[in-house]
């Protein structure tokens, strides 16, 4: 669960199709 600015986990969620803020 990470907020920073939401590039690593946003590029890391990308495969699973989702935002990627809520299970980074």
């Amino acid at each position: 669960m990470y907020f920073e600015p939401g590039r690593l986990i946003m590029h890391r969620n990308v495969r699973h199709g989702r935002i990627g803020w809520v299970r980074a």
